[in-house]
Formats: structure tokens, sequence, C-alpha cells
């Protein structure tokens, strides 16, 4: 062997050991692992679910499935998750609120996902897979006190009002109790343009019945709780006076007035020394006024919508006396003229003027003109 072949095959050598050596680095290298990098999306991703109220109520309470939070100084409550996709449940645990000078109770949520759980104090498959916000929207209450007083600013007694209502465009027809006190919606949430607005309500007067009556014009009168608690409300009381006269004489007569409410009930009253009576304080209504003692008179009707002063003539013995004196001598009177009637046709008769037959009659017209006059005088 020569030293050229010795060489190469030395090189040969050479070159298998090198590649078992890096073999055997390779097969060292799997079996010591790499250090492990976080994939990245692995990486924690937080989630927040804030929910606000509207208007701003610090202290309420919420629960998202077993957390439990209360409201901020700003109203608002965060509930903060690693993304998922699991569906969660909300709960408004304080549904209504009551203060001294208001009352909160909860209306609607807006943000909530599902149209159908609005008005639901309990959400449930909220997502938590992206930031977003949720809003507790409250109608406020206020108390009201209203009042009555008449025309002249003076206040009504309530014991003689019946029923004061009042009406909104929201709430319908809403009854007023006795006391004049009761608890209002001042401000409600509406939802407009995807967001919660605030909106104040207002009442107006639809009645104050009294007597079988209505005193006030409906919807005439209106407030809003949000700027006034102490509403004022006039009504329409009048003054009624009523006098009698004599039909015939004109002298003043009777002894009382009867006087029927718009109720059908019936209050009497007497005439003072002057032949006059008032009564004060009517509600606005139909009356009718007939004068008692002294003779007869037909009820007087009418509607009383201011002060009013009611004549009533009234038939006495005197009248009916002159009547029937005047009925006698009208009926001599006809007696008297029927007889100087017949008198001055039987002189007609006999007179020598109407025997003698004037230029161009004919016998035949006289006989007829004689008969009319036979027939006139029977008549």
């Amino acid at each position: 062997m020569n030293s050229r072949t010795r060489r190469v095959i030395g090189a040969g050598t050479a070159m298998l050991l090198v590649i078992a050596l890096q073999a055997a680095g390779a097969v060292g290298a799997a079996a010591t692992p790499a250090p492990k990098r976080p994939h990245p999306h692995r990486k924690p991703w937080p989630i927040t679910l804030t929910v606000r109220t509207v208007p701003v109520l610090p202290g309420l309470r919420f629960r998202l499935d077993d957390q439990t939070r209360v409201a901020d100084a700003d109203g608002q409550v965060r509930f903060t998750e690693e993304h998922n996709f699991a569906p969660h449940t909300l709960r408004l645990l304080d549904t209504a609120l009551r203060q001294r000078d208001q009352r909160l109770r909860f209306v609607r949520w807006a943000g909530q996902r599902d149209p159908n759980q609005a008005f639901d104090p309990t959400v449930t498959g909220l997502p938590m897979r992206m930031s977003y916000t949720v809003t507790a929207a409250f109608a406020v209450q206020r108390p009201v006190q209203t009042s009555l007083v008449n025309v002249q600013g003076k206040p009504v007694d309530r014991s003689r009002v019946t029923a004061v209502t009042l009406r909104s465009g929201r709430d319908g027809q809403v009854t007023v109790p006795a006391s004049g006190q009761l608890w209002l919606d001042a401000v409600v949430p509406v939802y407009r343009n995807s967001a919660i607005a605030q909106v104040a309500q207002t009442y107006s007067l639809t009645s104050v019945i009294v007597g079988g009556t209505n005193t006030v014009d409906a919807g005439r009168q209106k407030f809003a709780p949000a700027r006034t608690t102490t509403p004022v409300f006039r009504t329409k009381f009048f003054t009624l006076t009523v006098t009698a006269h004599d039909l015939l004489f004109a002298g003043p007569t009777g002894t009382a007035a009867r006087v029927t409410y718009p109720d059908g009930s019936v209050h009497t009253a007497r005439f003072a020394a002057n032949g006059r009576v008032t009564v004060p304080d009517l509600p606005r209504g139909t009356y009718q006024v007939t004068a008692l003692g002294g003779g007869t008179t037909l009820p007087n009707q009418f509607v009383l919508s201011r002060n009013t002063t009611v004549d009533l003539p009234v038939a006495t013995h005197r009248d009916y006396g002159a009547i029937g004196l005047t009925l006698i001598l009208i009926m001599i009177g006809l007696v008297l003229v029927g007889r100087g009637r017949r008198r001055v046709l039987a002189l007609l008769r006999r007179s020598p003027l109407r025997r003698s037959s004037p230029p161009g009659r004919t016998a035949a017209g006289s006989e007829a003109a004689d008969a009319a006059g036979q027939e006139y005088e029977t008549v």
C-alpha cells in the first residue's frame, strides 16, 4: 500500500468519525428539552363587565354568578374575568330604594344583549368575550302634596271633596287620596337611540268632584313633580243669591228658597228680612231653585258658572184674585158689547132707509140683504 492510498483512507475515517460525533450530539440535544415559552393565545386576557346605574345610585348590590359587588360613588360596578365562552348571569339584588325625599324602583336594563330580558331584574346568558357596559335604569318618585283653593284663593274643605284625579301619559289616571299626599313618578327612564334618557313626567288635573259635579276644567292645570311637589289647584266655587217677587205687584214674597244641587240633594235656605238669601261656596254645576211660601212658582234651572242672582216670580193669592176679577170684568164687557150690537141691528131693520131700495137694486138683492141681516142678528 502506497502512501497516497493511506492518506485517502485516513481522510475517510476522520470524516466518518466527525459524522458519528455530530449524530451523537443531536441525540443528546433531543433528550434534553429546550426551555418552554408561553403560547400567545394562552396569555391572560382580562375582560371587564361594567354595570352602571341611572341615575347615579351608590350602594346598590349586583351579583355576577357567585361574585357580589356594591356600586361605588359613581354608581358603577366592575366584574373582571379572563376571556371565556361560558354564559354568565347578572342579578340586581336591590330593585327598590327608599329615601326620605324620594323613592326609586327598577325599570329596565340597557346593553344586556337579550331584548326579552330588558325588564327582568335577572339577566342570563351574558358573555365575557370582550369588555362592555350594562345599564340598570331606575324611575324616581317624589312625595306630592296637593292643595285645593277656590277662585278667591281660599282653601277648599277637603271633607266636601268626593274625588280628585290626575292623568299622565305613562300612568294613565291616578286617584289622589283624601289627604292629598301621594308618591308620583318624577323622572322615568326611556330607551332612545340605543341609550337611556331620563324623562321628567307631567301630570294634568282631570277632576275635582264636589257635590256631584266637576269643579275644574280637565287638562287645564298641569305640574311636574321633578320641579314642584306642592301643586296648588284652583277650583270653581261661586255665590248664589235668590230673591222672590210678587208676579203682578212686584213686591218681595216667599219665606225660603229650595235649592237642588247637581247631585240631587235638596237644601232649604230662609229669606232674610230684605227678601233675599245668599248661599256661598257652591261648586260649579247645574242647579234648580224654587221659592217656598206665599204662592206658586215654577222651578228655575240654570248653570252656576259665576256669582249669580236668581229672581223668582211668585203667583200669590192677590195675583189670583186680581186675575179672576179681571176675567169677570172682561166677560161682563163682552156681554154688554153683544147686547149693544143686537140693539143696533134691530134699529137698522126698523129704519125706513133700510126698507126703500136704492136705485138699480132689484127685489132679489133686497131679499138677499134681508136674509143676511137676519143671519147676522141670529149669530
